[in-house]
């Protein structure tokens, strides 16, 4: 097994982990699996419910709404988040929840479900 960037490896079972700095990769017979760390995971579980029920409460809003949303009423501007990236976001994360429609203004997005069935704990 080779060291990548000098990276310590460790090995258990028939797996290898390649541990870094910043999260834990497992190498299983070529592919990568990804382990997300429990406060990354709590924050973005906190996303996508705070996403989905702003969108279920304002249906066709765009990005850029969301994003005004989260960082001035929820104060979440410690995230790293921008319109963009909520925009990137979306599509990949919340394609249970929200579905996409592209306008003449940009992406609008509504919510798939009715507002009676929000989502408490994704």
């Amino acid at each position: 097994l080779e060291r990548l960037d000098s990276e310590p490896v460790a090995q258990s079972g028939q797996s290898d982990w390649l541990l870094t700095s910043r999260s834990r990769v497992q190498i299983l017979s070529g592919s990568f699996y990804i382990q997300m760390g429990k406060q990354k995971e709590a924050r973005q579980n906190r996303l996508i419910r705070e996403i989905y029920n702003f969108v279920c409460v304002n249906p066709g809003v765009g990005s850029a709404a969301i994003y005004g949303y989260l960082a001035a009423d929820l104060k979440m501007r410690n995230q790293g988040l921008s319109a963009r990236k909520i925009g990137f976001f979306i599509p990949r994360y919340c394609k249970k929840y929200i579905r996409i429609e592209k306008r003449s203004e940009g992406r609008m997005y509504f919510p798939i479900e009715s507002l009676d069935n929000k989502i408490e704990d994704v």
